[in-house]
């Protein structure tokens, strides 16, 4: 999660990150990550903090960007309220989650 944050230290001349262990951080590093899902759904953090190119489209998921990029300029308000919600729901679906957790730990 740092590194997706860009969360650095400075020491001497040198950024460093840490990941598992304070390691050199090269600006020319670039760190892709791919998927053989057609239309992957992400949670709103990620896409806040990386860029999500989909080079396998599908008709559908196609329709679905697109309907989505025109959703976005046509309707910013109720845009800008679906993103909300999203993030809302998977915030809620983290909470149910850790409730059935400790339901289970009352019950046993």
């Amino acid at each position: 999660d740092n590194l997706l944050r860009k969360s650095f230290t400075k020491v001497g001349e040198t950024k460093r990150v840490k990941i598992v262990k304070d390691v050199k951080y090269n600006p020319n590093f670039k760190l892709y990550m791919t998927t053989k899902l057609s239309n992957p759904h992400f949670s709103p953090e990620i896409y806040t903090k990386v860029t999500i190119v989909n080079f396998a489209l599908t008709e559908q998921a196609l329709e679905d960007q697109l309907l989505d990029i025109l959703f976005e300029t046509e309707e910013k308000e109720l845009s800008k309220k679906k993103e909300n919600n999203a993030k809302n729901i998977d915030s809620n679906k983290r909470l149910v989650v850790q409730n059935e957790q400790e339901i289970l730990q009352l019950l046993s």
